[in-house]
């Protein structure tokens, strides 16, 4: 068993290990106006992707899904479809 004080040194050896990759990993851009390897596209002039939820997902849930669909609407002028209970 690890005592108190030895976690608290190896948690903080980790922490400081880590430190330099972050940098690295916010560089990363979420959002790119051309075709990425391992992307998929969002939404492109015209249409957008579809969101699909469960009709029993919590009504919080639902009610995200409709603000997102609602924003995509608004930022591209294609509101994308939100279908409910779709395989």
């Amino acid at each position: 068993m690890i005592s108190s004080s030895h976690h608290k040194l190896l948690c903080l050896i980790l922490t400081l290990g880590l430190l330099p990759l972050l940098p690295a990993a916010a560089a990363l851009p979420y959002i790119t106006e051309s075709p990425q390897p391992g992307s998929f596209v969002l939404a492109e002039p015209g249409r957008s992707a579809y969101l699909v939820a469960s009709s029993r997902e919590y009504p919080g849930v639902l009610r995200v899904a409709g603000h997102l669909q609602n924003d995509l609407a608004r930022v591209t002028g294609s509101a994308p479809a939100l279908l409910l209970d779709t395989p």
